[in-house]
């Protein structure tokens, strides 16, 4: 199908589930209806595609409907997006503050996020980082401060989450898949030497994980059948994706064994039981992936990641710049040509050899913060990890979506790096996640 017509087909597609989802929103959230505009424009977000996986589009950060809100332009740089986020931000910067001081949960990841932006933000002055495009990658990745602060104030304020949450993310998810079944393959993005089988790269690692999170915890404490076979559901497409999603489900399967052996140290056979599903669950994606496993080891984009670590090194003419390192946004100069298409946009290559950063999350930070941000980065979740299992809450059973939003807090905190960053749907949907671990401990 040419791709003209399969993004009208995309299209229409993300209309009908955007409006469903948001009259399902009006009519069944029992609370104050002002109060309700920000959960209807969170899911709009995360059903809107911020890396998409179309090549012509997300190279060219082409506007469309199922982008409209990133990257139409309407005030200079600055999108849709950004215009309601700082308009919200202004007006409600007295109770943002409030929000992140007010307990100890909040004021950790406060502390931890700001140390880092303002290492990142003196490095970036200190070593110009604004030579190259006048600090525009600066102001990109600044914006992610913005997005994680004024929805971890709304969602910490109004206690969003309910099991219809669960719905909608599955109907974004499955939606994105049908969407894509219209495009034709060579549109679509080589990821690993495969092509993948998914639209939006953040549905990649945060929806995908947080459902199979979900209903696996769901399926071992009431043991219903729908829940497994939508965990398989679920797991399948991740698998299949033909994208790095399906390796963080590893690190999550840890986490998931300790929290539930944590929570339930007297019921053996619940222990028993689920260490027995994540060594299976293990095997199993080991042995779907192995092709892709080899072809990771052995591919360009692990060429890509070993360019611009030594690259990054060799730029760093003074040595205590690997202390505090080169700031947010500041170029690294590589001569060396990777082919990797998933590396940088088309639109971005004008800057002839340069990159802005390491796309391994935790040798990124020593990048923008160096060595310094990096101990701090892992002292404060550390904090923030004893703090979640040492308080009276935490010792009585959770919930089940209390359980599930613990271990992709956990998992990310330590995996997939710091929470503030240039990606909108990820910042804000890491805020959503990080309300719901403050609410576990502190709601009555």
């Amino acid at each position: 199908m040419p791709l003209e017509n399969a993004l009208k087909l995309d299209s229409i597609i993300f209309i009908i589930t955007c409006i469903y989802i948001c009259i399902n929103i009006y009519f069944n959230e029992h609370r104050n209806k002002k109060n309700i505009f920000f959960l209807i424009m969170f899911f709009i977000i995360i059903n809107s595609s911020y890396n998409i996986m179309i090549k012509k589009i997300h190279d060219f950060n082409i506007p469309i409907t199922r982008n409209f809100i990133y990257f139409y332009e309407i005030l200079w740089k600055f999108s849709l997006l950004d215009i309601v986020f700082i308009f919200l931000f202004v007006f409600n910067l007295k109770y943002i503050v409030n929000s992140f001081i007010s307990d100890k949960l909040s004021f950790l990841i406060f502390k931890k996020e700001f140390l880092l932006y303002l290492i990142s933000s003196i490095s970036f002055i200190i070593n110009k980082g604004y030579f190259l495009d006048n600090g525009l990658r600066f102001l990109t990745l600044s914006k992610g401060v913005l997005y994680f602060s004024v929805s971890y104030y709304f969602f910490k304020k109004n206690q969003y989450f309910n099991k219809n949450h669960i719905k909608y993310f599955f109907i974004i998810l499955i939606s994105g898949y049908i969407s894509l079944a219209f495009f034709n393959i060579d549109d679509i993005w080589i990821r690993y030497g495969n092509r993948v089988t998914i639209i939006d790269q953040e549905d990649a690692y945060s929806i995908s994980n947080f459902l199979i999170l979900y209903y696996l915890v769901n399926y071992l404490e009431k043991k219903e059948f729908k829940d497994i076979v939508l965990f398989l559901l679920v797991l399948f497409q991740n698998i299949i994706s033909m994208y790095k999603t399906n390796f963080i489900i590893i690190p999550l399967l840890i986490m998931f064994y300790i929290v539930i052996f944590y929570q339930n140290r007297n019921n053996k056979n619940l222990k028993v039981l689920t260490l027995v599903m994540s060594i299976l669950l293990f095997v199993l994606i080991i042995i779907i992936n192995y092709d892709m496993i080899n072809g990771f080891v052995n591919s360009v984009a692990i060429k890509t990641r070993w360019v611009q670590l030594t690259s990054f090194l060799n730029n760093l003419d003074n040595n205590y710049k690997i202390f505090f390192g080169l700031g947010h946004g500041t170029p690294y100069f590589s001569i060396e040509d990777t082919s990797d298409y998933g590396e940088i946009k088309i639109i971005d290559k004008i800057y002839n050899g340069y990159r802005f950063d390491i796309q391994t999350p935790l040798i990124n930070i020593i990048k923008y913060a160096g060595f310094v941000g990096f101990i701090i980065y892992m002292y404060y979740n550390l904090k923030i990890v004893y703090l979640l299992f040492n308080k009276k809450k935490s010792k009585i059973n959770l919930k089940t979506e209390e359980k599930v939003v613990w271990l992709y807090f956990l998992v990310y905190i330590f995996i997939l790096t710091n929470f503030i960053n240039g990606n909108p749907p990820d910042a804000i949907f890491n805020a959503y996640i990080s309300s719901l671990v403050y609410h576990s401990l502190y709601s009555k």
